[in-house]
């Protein structure tokens, strides 16, 4: 079974962990930082505080590049935040079906915790669906009352019916 990382960072108090990241996300070398928390009665070494920063960065770093992918996936479904949720999902999927593929045997992971994750996800995707069922027919329907609104004023103003059927067969095929 792998080693779980431990780092001493961690066992410090919050207002100084959060510090420390401060520092290093700021450029400040290891050494720097850890006479400064020598200096506030947190003694630890230099090399302690690289491993630690190494680690941060890179979930730094991957945290980055996830919000940029939820951005972009955002952007291309229009603002539609189920797009995001499903990308959410498969992107878990994935990383959970690369974990499994690559143990020969259960050994060192639980078997019921990843089943239940699993079957979490699987939840999850159904109920999604449902939002977006439930997100289409509202939007059908704000499009429809939208439809009879205009076709309203327009009739209203003057339009001939011809010209009032135009504008709402336009309007709804939005939708259709």
């Amino acid at each position: 079974m792998a080693r779980r990382k431990h780092f001493a960072v961690d066992e410090m108090p919050d207002e100084i962990r959060s510090k420390v990241n401060d520092l290093i996300q700021g450029g400040v070398t290891y050494r720097a930082i850890a006479e400064k928390l020598a200096e506030l009665g947190h003694p630890i070494a230099a090399s302690s505080l690289c491993r630690y920063g190494q680690e941060f960065l890179g979930r730094m770093e991957r945290l980055r590049i996830v919000n940029g992918q939820a951005q972009a996936i955002l952007e291309e479904s229009g603002g539609n935040p189920l797009r995001l949720e499903e990308a959410a999902t498969q992107i878990s999927l994935g990383v959970m079906t690369e974990f499994m593929l690559k143990l020969e045997n259960l050994d060192g992971a639980d078997p019921v915790e990843v089943m239940q994750t699993l079957a979490r996800l699987q939840t999850s995707s159904v109920q999604r669906e449902r939002l977006r069922i439930q997100w289409r027919e509202e939007q059908e329907s704000k499009t429809k009352a939208a439809a009879a609104d205009v076709c309203k004023s327009a009739r209203a103003g003057g339009l001939s019916e011809e010209q009032v059927k135009e504008i709402e067969e336009r309007i709804l095929g939005i939708v259709r």
